[in-house]
């Protein structure tokens, strides 16, 4: 079953570099506020565990239902961090120079639509199931669900 197996999995991760968004969540929740990989290790080796949030997402050229964690990013976000790939010799400073190159010398737009199913009350107690069944791309959205579309 696969909440159950999802409910066991444990990763320990050590932030070695730039971009380390997985590493900075978990450790957001330790008792000690330093983001070193240090203290990854020291909270690994204690057997700590956090639970993050997921979320379950379909691109319009697929019907494949993906998994997330973090966030969703599209844009000048994403770019910077997917596009500046080729700086990373220059270290954490790689974003912000992209930053410049592609949101103020090459801007790009994005046309998107993005619609979400808030979190109710009744299901925000932590242990909400990672299955969820999604409408299909082509179908009229439930009324609970929001949408937001622009440039």
């Amino acid at each position: 079953d696969e909440a159950q197996i999802l409910s066991k999995l444990k990763f320990g991760i050590v932030p070695c570099g730039t971009c380390n968004g997985l590493a900075k969540s978990i450790l957001h929740w330790s008792d000690n506020a330093e983001y070193t990989p240090m203290e990854s290790v020291f909270q690994i080796c204690k057997g700590h565990t956090y639970r993050l949030d997921l979320a379950s997402y379909q691109l319009a050229k697929t019907e494949k239902t993906y998994t997330s964690f973090l966030s969703f990013s599209w844009g000048l976000i994403a770019d910077c961090d997917l596009e500046s790939e080729c700086l990373r010799w220059l270290g954490a400073i790689r974003t912000d120079i992209w930053a410049v190159y592609r949101g103020i010398l090459f801007p790009k737009k994005y046309r998107a639509r993005f619609s979400y199913l808030p979190l109710s009350n009744k299901t925000n107690n932590g242990s909400a199931s990672t299955k969820i069944d999604l409408p299909k791309l082509n179908e009229p959205l439930p009324k609970n669900w929001v949408t937001i579309e622009d440039d």
